[in-house]
């Protein structure tokens, strides 16, 4: 894995062309004066902003959790075929796709918040239509890893819009960078 992403990083630097002399003009005339260190402080530091961020890395310690351990699970404990995994990756990602579509319109319909709840409780589903499981029902893995998409995209079109209307405009990559 590692040698494929220092690979793609190679590549990347090779083929990605610099910046042409009219953009760091352009650039440095936008950006004369640093961003403001204490402005993105400020702006972020709120009680809501803290407790978005505790809510955001507990939410993303869960996935990364039930990610690094499913297939573990599935396949020593549940006896599932190694295809069984590849199929689930599959499925994790078939309902991310029309939620980042249309995460606008969801965003305005229900809000931040609403949207959290709903991913929050697909996770739980998730989780617990795991222990659920039994080596006669391995295969309902598949519709299950259905509730990752749910459960991801709202919390990341959640967590992104969020982390983008609180950080100042001059910090949204720094910002969105310290998200990730």
């Amino acid at each position: 894995y590692a040698v494929f992403t220092l690979l793609q990083l190679g590549l990347l630097s090779y083929i990605l062309p610099g910046q042409t002399r009219s953009e760091v003009t352009l650039a440095a005339a936008e950006h004369q004066s640093a961003p403001s260190v204490w402005l993105f402080w400020r702006a972020t530091c709120t009680p809501r902003n803290a407790f978005f961020i505790c809510e955001i890395a507990l939410f993303g310690c869960g996935i990364a959790f039930v990610e690094k351990f499913l297939f573990v699970y599935a396949t020593e404990e549940l006896r599932a075929p190694a295809r069984l995994c590849g199929y689930s990756v599959g499925m994790t990602v078939i309902l991310e796709l029309p939620l980042f579509y249309w995460a606008e319109p969801l965003l305005r319909w229900c809000g931040y918040d609403l949207l959290m709840v709903l991913s929050l409780v697909a996770y739980t589903m998730r989780v617990y239509c795991f222990t659920l499981l039994t080596p006669q029902t391995v295969w309902l893995l598949l519709p299950i890893e259905l509730l990752h998409g749910v459960s991801f995209g709202l919390a990341w079109t959640v967590a992104i819009d969020f982390w983008r209307a609180a950080t100042p405009t001059e910090w949204l990559m720094t910002s969105m960078w310290l998200l990730n």
